[in-house]
């Protein structure tokens, strides 16, 4: 989905694509290569973006260890943070053993989901989120 919206952004920019919102959880993408093709197509775009990290994904751990490149959804060392994106810290949901498959499994999770996609309501609106701040960017913490 990333690659095809970069492409799409750079094919007809600066018209945006008819996305209502846009959800990341737990892809196994670079940190770098998110900053560098996505950050600029979220903004432009203005389509509202939500991303899902945990701490407790040892599957992203491993990709880190094999691939030497901290990933997008891995909320170590820090969360990625940036304007026109919600980032929620999950490392606080329980997870299967590998921690990886918490966005699909976890009822608190799923819950937002469907606050956010069907209800269509910002973070600050949501139940089950606590804000936090890391440097004046602001998260949220997804709440066990």
């Amino acid at each position: 989905m990333m690659e095809a919206l970069c492409r799409f952004h750079k094919q007809t920019q600066p018209a945006p694509p008819r996305i209502e919102t846009l959800v990341i959880a737990a892809p196994d993408v670079d940190r770098r290569k998110f900053d560098i093709d996505m950050t600029q197509v979220v903004k432009d775009a203005k389509i509202p973006l939500t991303l899902y990290a945990s701490s407790k994904d040892w599957a992203l751990t491993l990709s880190y260890l094999a691939n030497k490149n901290h990933r997008l959804c891995h909320a170590e060392p820090e969360l990625v943070i940036a304007d026109g994106m919600e980032t929620i810290d999950a490392s606080s949901i329980d997870t299967d053993f590998l921690g990886h498959g918490y966005y699909g499994d976890a009822r608190e999770l799923l819950g937002d989901l469907f606050q956010l996609i069907k209800e269509k309501r910002l973070a600050d609106k949501r139940f089950g989120l606590s804000p936090g701040d890391n440097n004046g960017k602001k998260f949220w913490t997804l709440l066990p």
